[in-house]
C-alpha cells in the first residue's frame, strides 16, 4: 500500500499536540489519532520554555544531564504565573530557585540531582487557568 510518513527534522515542544491521519478510498474513511510526548535530547538541554505556544495540557518531558543546570521558563506576559511542584509553591531550596524577569518566570536549579526528578508545573491566572506541566526525569544509568 501507500505509506505516508510525517517528519520533522527538528522536534520542539511547540510541536506538541493531537496529529491525525485521515485515509479514505471508496467511500470507507479511517482515521488514527496519536498525542506524542516530547522527548527533548538532554544534550541539547539548557532552557525548556513552556506558555507562549504550548497547548496547555501537553505535559513536556524532559531528561537533563545529571549535575548540570536546568532553567524551566514560563512566559505568558502580563498574567501571574509561579512554578509548582507538588502543588506547592518553588522555593529557594535544595538548589532550586524561582525568579521573574519581564513576563519570564523561571525556575532554575543549579545543578540538576536524582531529587529534581519530579513533576513542575507553571500556573498561569488570569481569567482561566492555564497550566503547564514539565516532568524532569533521571537519565537512566551508564551500562
Amino acid at each position: 500500500g501507500n505509506t505516508r510518513i510525517l517528519a520533522f527534522s527538528s522536534f520542539t515542544p511547540s510541536y506538541a499536540g493531537t496529529y491525525t491521519c485521515l485515509v479514505s478510498s471508496k467511500g470507507d474513511t479511517q482515521t488514527k489519532t496519536t498525542y506524542p510526548v516530547v522527548l527533548v535530547n538532554p544534550s541539547a538541554i539548557n532552557t525548556i520554555r513552556v506558555g507562549k505556544t504550548d497547548d496547555p495540557t501537553t505535559t513536556v518531558t524532559i531528561t537533563p544531564t545529571l549535575s548540570q543546570p536546568v532553567k524551566l521558563e514560563c512566559d505568558r506576559s502580563g498574567v501571574p504565573k509561579n512554578w509548582y511542584t507538588d502543588g506547592t509553591v518553588v522555593t529557594p531550596t535544595n538548589g532550586e530557585l524561582a525568579t521573574t524577569l519581564g513576563a519570564v518566570r523561571t525556575l532554575s536549579i543549579s545543578s540538576f540531582i536524582p531529587s529534581h526528578a519530579k513533576g513542575y508545573t507553571c500556573i498561569v491566572t488570569s481569567s482561566s487557568l492555564s497550566t503547564y506541566p514539565v516532568i524532569l526525569e533521571t537519565p537512566p544509568p551508564l551500562p
